[in-house]
């Protein structure tokens, strides 16, 4: 039992009062722990009525994280009493000062998931292709490649990991060669095609016999000899993309 004069001290949650006992007329301090500020008078008085009145100061959490992100180079997260510093993605607390972050090097670690170069650079890395032959799978259907249904390409372990694997670009080179070499055989067919046309009006003007007739013997001698190129350049494309299918699938054999 307290005395008429003393009054029961007040219980402040993570803080602390300066004496152990009060009575008519003391003012004691309250005071709060690290991290928590007081919330109302930082000194109470004990009154007749042996309290301290309704008026009971509190100590409530400090937002480190609202004073200047609380010291912390990239992202502050406010906690009970306290506060946490963390990096973004690419970055990881600095061993030496808790609140600043230093670059990870992801090459360290498996070649950064690359399937031949790895670029470190910060808070990032890159990967590139660095043997010939070879292009980044940047996307499904790069180089004609497609992505399994199974897979989605974002996950280190898939056939085509998107930004990360290489691919031959033999697939290109194919296509490439196709439309060059129809390209040749109908420039080439063109220019026969001309040719046969200027040596017929030529040869209809050297020897002055009927147009009608000399048009129509020259014509059917540029017929045949067009046909005959076109039927050369045709086995020549051929030949040289059923070269280039073959090379593709000796390629993708090994």
């Amino acid at each position: 039992m307290f005395s008429e004069l003393e009054c029961p001290l007040p219980h402040i949650n993570h803080g602390s009062v300066s004496k152990n006992k009060a009575v008519l007329g003391d003012d004691i301090t309250v005071t709060c722990e690290s991290g928590y500020e007081i919330s109302g008078a930082t000194i109470i008085e004990c009154y007749p009525n042996q309290t301290f009145g309704e008026n009971i100061p509190s100590c409530q959490d400090v937002n480190e994280c609202a004073q200047t992100t609380g010291g912390c180079a990239q992202t502050c997260t406010n906690t009970v009493g306290s506060f946490l510093c963390s990096c973004r993605p690419g970055y990881k607390v600095s061993p030496i000062d808790q609140t600043q972050c230093v670059d990870i090097n992801e090459c360290d670690v498996l070649n950064g998931g690359c399937d031949q170069k790895c670029d470190n650079n910060d808070g990032s890395y890159r990967c590139s292709c660095n043997e010939a032959g070879y292009v980044l799978f940047t996307k499904d259907h790069t180089s004609n490649y497609r992505i399994p249904a199974e897979e989605t390409g974002m996950l280190p372990g898939d056939r085509f990991y998107i930004n990360h694997s290489c691919v031959r670009a033999y697939q290109i080179i194919r296509q490439c060669v196709c439309v060059c070499v129809c390209v040749c055989v109908c420039v080439c067919a063109c220019a026969c095609a001309c040719a046969c046309a200027c040596a017929c009006a030529c040869a209809c003007a050297c020897v002055r016999v009927r147009v009608r007739v000399c048009v129509r013997v020259c014509l059917c001698v540029c017929i045949r000899a067009c046909v005959r190129a076109y039927v050369h350049l045709c086995m020549l494309h051929v030949f040289v993309v059923s070269t280039t299918y073959y090379n593709v699938f000796v390629h993708c054999l090994d």
